[in-house]
């Protein structure tokens, strides 16, 4: 049992279970999912990890880091056609800087700091108008 008590304060589940990404997921799971799509930038964890999948079942989005399939850009995704919510974590952070110059239109709904340091920041995009 002493071994599983040092586990669980390890560094390794520290990183595996990293407490920045569960609190963006939990943000994630508040969203009324079936409105929205999520365009998601991380460098430690996938859009599709077990760790959203149980956390945020019902939220639909996709990876936009290069880590997991995307260009790291906030183009990467192509042309929006709904409401779209950018969330960007650890490296991804800057991004969030460019986000009024790229799409006017973008408000930011969220930002989560921590011990004085941002976790995530989120922002909302509408579609552009016909």
């Amino acid at each position: 049992m002493r071994a599983l008590d040092d586990w669980g304060k390890s560094d390794a589940l520290a990183w595996f279970f990293n407490h920045d990404v569960i609190m963006a997921f939990e943000f994630m799971d508040t969203i009324e999912h079936e409105n929205y799509y999520f365009r998601y930038y991380s460098s430690r964890f996938a859009f599709n990890s077990s760790i959203r999948r149980i956390i945020a079942p019902d939220a639909v989005g996709k990876d936009e880091s290069t880590q997991f399939g995307g260009d790291g850009t906030l183009t990467s995704g192509g042309a929006m056609t709904e409401d779209t919510i950018f969330v960007f974590l650890d490296q991804y952070l800057p991004l969030a800087e460019q986000m009024q110059a790229a799409y006017p239109r973008a408000s930011k709904i969220a930002e989560r700091i921590d011990d004085g340091r941002t976790v995530y920041v989120a922002y909302l995009v509408p579609p552009p108008h016909d």
